[in-house]
């Protein structure tokens, strides 16, 4: 069972690296559920937080309703047989589906046509399946569908339950912190302060699933991509950030790091409110707290960690 959840995991991680124009990417949309550690009457759970905090309303036990936008989210899952089938259909208002087309073919998925994609497992499967002008209730959408079915005899862990914000498609403002932490000298405590009230003099845009845009108080700009989450196993949420890396002239090895960024708190400090210390504090992963509309990112550094010399390069022969 172990193996089948890493597989997906890794097949929707892959999917998720690019971004397309509706509210939920396909591994938001495997979020909305869990099938941990329910009763044998139940086969699924919503995880309806995500759903609740893109604005959808529950309209009764297996659908959301978005009333702003008139997107649609339906939930069923059933047993026929020795087998389970798990399906999440997303009515979206989106249109142009290319790049999503074009990632899920180059994911772990494999492309049967067009529009369905999929991954066959000895007792279980995965699908994507993409339907243009579907109806629901009279009005056309583009419906993608998620479906998963399940003849294992062991049901249950193939959903891991996820706590994670859903931060896609979303603009924050922030600050950042940096403290000493009491209890050991060597060690600091880096953070983000972020809110979605206009308390803050600094954005941050997160483009989609995987992409951000931050915009300083001075108009200075830079962007790159995170990672939210995606099992917590207990663990609070947390959110990897990566800057874009400067585009390398073709002949030249590319680098593996940000050039010019603080590399020691002292010289953080020195270069605070400049280009390059709003840079540091998003090139981290952090674990987050959520209380009420903010989100408190944090992470502890060591100032006395060892530093590891890289493995000497070999010559091409």
């Amino acid at each position: 069972m172990k193996k089948i959840t890493y597989s997906i995991v890794a097949i929707f991680m892959l999917i998720a690296s690019n971004s397309f124009a509706q509210e939920f990417y396909p591994l938001n949309l495997i979020s909305l559920i869990t099938d941990e550690n329910l009763p044998k009457s139940k086969i699924i759970n919503i995880n309806d937080y995500q759903l609740i905090e893109k604005g959808f309303d529950r309209m009764d036990d297996s659908l959301y309703v978005n009333k702003k936008s008139s997107e649609v989210v339906q939930f069923s899952a059933n047993n026929k047989g020795n087998t389970t089938t798990i399906r999440i259909d997303y009515y979206t208002v989106a249109t142009d589906l290319t790049r999503f087309a074009n990632r899920a073919g180059k994911s772990g998925l494999d492309k049967v046509n067009e529009n369905l994609f999929e991954k066959k497992f000895p007792n279980i499967s995965y699908q994507i399946e993409i339907k243009r002008n579907s109806l629901f209730k009279g009005k056309k959408y583009t419906l993608l569908s998620f479906i998963c079915k399940n003849s294992l005899a062991e049901k249950g862990g193939v959903f891991r339950n996820n706590d994670s914000y859903p931060l896609q498609n979303s603009t924050w403002y922030f600050d950042t912190d940096l403290q000493e932490d009491k209890s050991n000298p060597d060690e600091y405590v880096v953070g983000i302060k972020m809110s979605e009230e206009k308390k803050y003099n600094n954005k941050v845009e997160f483009l989609d699933d995987a992409n951000f845009k931050v915009t300083l108080a001075s108009q200075k700009t830079f962007t790159g991509t995170y990672t939210s989450s995606f099992i917590s196993n207990g663990n609070p949420p947390s959110i990897y950030f990566e800057l874009t890396k400067p585009k390398t002239k073709k002949g030249y090895v590319e680098s593996l790091t940000i050039v010019g960024l603080p590399d020691n708190v002292a010289e953080l400090r020195r270069a605070k409110n400049s280009l390059r210390y709003y840079q540091y504090f998003f090139n981290k992963r952090y674990d987050y707290t959520i209380e009420q509309k903010d989100l408190l990112l944090s992470i502890k550094i060591n100032e006395n960690m060892p530093v590891i010399a890289p493995a000497p390069s070999r010559k091409n022969k």
